[in-house]
C-alpha cells in the first residue's frame, strides 16, 4: 500500500498489457523488422494465480541474411524497477522507425539481432504499480510471486555471497538454481541465441557494473569487461564499477551470461533514487538511449571496439569537381594511425579502402580522414561504414553513414536521441 512518503505512479510506467500493445503495433507496422515471442509464464501464472506471459522481442531485418552479432537486453528483473520496460520499448520504436532513413538504425537492423526481454518480472511490476496507485492489495514487487529475487536465482554462482536463504529477505535466492519460471525463461531463451553483448537494466545508482558480482578477482577477463563499462560511462556519464566492489552478489544475470556465453555483460543501474518520477525518467532516457544504440553497434567485438578510437559518421561532399567522403577520428592518449571505408559491415578490420589524413599525416589524437571517391559509386543503397585505427594496432567501432541521401530522407535527429514531442 502506498504511503504518503511514496510518490504516485509515474505516467512513464506501463502495465504488461500496455507494453505488449505498443510492441504489437510496432510488429504490425514493420513485420519484417520486429517479431514478438512468448517465451514463458510468470510465477503467478504457473501457480494458477493469474499472472502473465513473458515476452521477448527480436529486432532485425529478416531480409538481410549475412552474419549478425547478437545483443541481449533484460528489463524489470526486479518488478519494482519500472524504468527499463519503457526505455527498451522506446528504443525499439526509435531504431525501427529509423530503418531506411537513419544510417545507424539501418546498419543495426541489417547487421545485428537485438533481443529484448523488456519485463522479466511482470507480476512484480503489477504489484508495484498497484502499490503506487494506492491499491491496498499492492506491494513492493522486487521479488517474483514466489518471493524470490530473480537476480539471485541464476545457476552460475548460485548460493554464494549476497544471496539469502531467508524467504522474507529481499535477496532470497530460491530453493534451487533456476528454480523460478522467470529465470528459466531467460536462460532457455538466450541459451538458444547466445549473445556476445548482454545488458541487464536496473535502477538506481548511475553505475555501470561489470563482472564479477561475488569475486574481486582481477585479471584479463575483468579488465576486458571494464573497458566496455568505461566506454558506456563515456556516453551516459555513470561510474564504471566492478560489481563486487559495490556489494557482493551471486546467482545474478550478468555473471551467468558472461560465464555461459563469454558475453560482455553489464548491469546498468540507471538514474537516481528519484526514478519513480517522470522528470527522472526523462534524464535516464536522454543519458541511455545513445547507450542502447552504441551497445548494439559494438556487439560484433565489444572489447576491441571499446579500446579502439572513435570516429564520426562518414560524410560525402564535393570539392570542386571531386566527390569525397570523410570523417573525424579521435582518441584519448594515443595517436590515430589510420582509417578505412567499408561497404560491408562484416568485413575484417583492415580490409577496407584506406582513408588518408586530411592534413597529410597521422600524427595526433584527432584526425580528419578522407578519400577521393573518383569513380567509386559505393553500394546500391549508399550505406557505407568507417572505422579508425589506434597507434597500438587496435581498430575501433564502425560508424555508418550515407554516401548519398536515402529515400525517404533521414529523420531530423541523431541516432539514440529521442526527438522532442
Amino acid at each position: 500500500m502506498r504511503t504518503e512518503a511514496m510518490p504516485p505512479l509515474p505516467t512513464y510506467s506501463m502495465s504488461p498489457e500496455a507494453m505488449l500493445d505498443r510492441f504489437r503495433a510496432l510488429e504490425a507496422a514493420h513485420p519484417d523488422l520486429v517479431e514478438i515471442r512468448d517465451i514463458g509464464d510468470s510465477a503467478a501464472k504457473v501457480n494458477g494465480a493469474g499472472g502473465h506471459d513473458i515476452w521477448a522481442v527480436v529486432l532485425t531485418d529478416e531480409h538481410a541474411t549475412g552474419p549478425k552479432s547478437v545483443i541481449g537486453h533484460l528489463g524489470a528483473v526486479h518488478g519494482s524497477e519500472l524504468v527499463a520496460p519503457t526505455l527498451l520499448t522506446e528504443f525499439a520504436e526509435q531504431v525501427v522507425g529509423g530503418f531506411g532513413r537513419d544510417a545507424q538504425s539501418t546498419h543495426l537492423l541489417r547487421n545485428r539481432e537485438i533481443h529484448i526481454i523488456p519485463m522479466v518480472n511482470p507480476d512484480g511490476v503489477v504489484q508495484t504499480r498497484a502499490m503506487l496507485s494506492g491499491d491496498p492489495k499492492g506491494s513492493y514487487g522486487r521479488p517474483n510471486a514466489n518471493g524470490v529475487n530473480i537476480n539471485r536465482n541464476f545457476p552460475v554462482g548460485w548460493g554464494g555471497n549476497g544471496a539469502d536463504v531467508d524467504r522474507n529477505s529481499g535477496n532470497y535466492r530460491g530453493p534451487a538454481p533456476a528454480s523460478e519460471p522467470e529465470t528459466r525463461a531467460v536462460t532457455e531463451y538466450f541459451g538458444a541465441h547466445r549473445p556476445s553483448m548482454f545488458v541487464d537494466w536496473h535502477n538506481y545508482g548511475e553505475q555501470n557494473l561489470y563482472s564479477w558480482g561475488e569475486s574481486k578477482h582481477a585479471g584479463p577477463v575483468t579488465d576486458a569487461q571494464r573497458s566496455v563499462a568505461e566506454r558506456v560511462s563515456s556516453i551516459n556519464g555513470y561510474e564504471a564499477i566492478h560489481s563486487s566492489d559495490l556489494y557482493p552478489t551471486s546467482g545474478g544475470t550478468t555473471d551467468w551470461a558472461h560465464a555461459t556465453f563469454g558475453a560482455t555483460a553489464l548491469t546498468i543501474e540507471s538514474g537516481s533514487e528519484a526514478f519513480w518520477t517522470d522528470a527522472e525518467y526523462d534524464k535516464v532516457r536522454r543519458a541511455n538511449m545513445p547507450v542502447l544504440f552504441d551497445a548494439a553497434n559494438i556487439a560484433d567485438a565489444p572489447v576491441r571496439s571499446s579500446r579502439g578510437p572513435a570516429i564520426s559518421p562518414p560524410n560525402r561532399w564535393v570539392d570542386g569537381n571531386d566527390a569525397k567522403v570523410g570523417a573525424w577520428a579521435y582518441s584519448a592518449g594515443q595517436q590515430i594511425a589510420g582509417a578505412e571505408l567499408l561497404y560491408d559491415a562484416s568485413a575484417a578490420p583492415g580490409s577496407g579502402i584506406p582513408l588518408v589524413a586530411s592534413d597529410g599525416a597521422f600524427d595526433s589524437e584527432g584526425e580528419g580522414v578522407e578519400l577521393d571517391l573518383g569513380r567509386r559509386r559505393g553500394p546500391k543503397d549508399g550505406l557505407v561504414y568507417v572505422r579508425a585505427l589506434h597507434a597500438d594496432g587496435t581498430w575501433g567501432a564502425l560508424s555508418a553513414g550515407w554516401m548519398r541521401n536515402p529515400n525517404p530522407p533521414a529523420p531530423g535527429y541523431a541516432p539514440g536521441v529521442t526527438p522532442e514531442t
